[in-house]
């Protein structure tokens, strides 16, 4: 078997190698978008602080 040969088959069995991988995992856990957006809680209002701001001025 000669270099050249090697080299193909072994490229062409990385490929169904690495094609197989994405069918299972397409199977399992299909990559798209989630059609429902996330909740998110709304943020609090930022705390006043009454303390003296120590040289910043106001």
């Amino acid at each position: 078997m000669n270099t050249a040969l090697r080299i193909t088959a072994f490229a062409a069995m990385l490929a169904a190698a690495f094609g197989v991988a994405y069918g299972v995992g397409g199977a399992v856990d299909p990559v798209t978008a989630d059609p429902r957006p996330a909740k998110h809680e709304p943020e609090p209002a930022p705390a006043v602080s009454h303390e003296p701001s120590h040289g910043m001025p106001r």
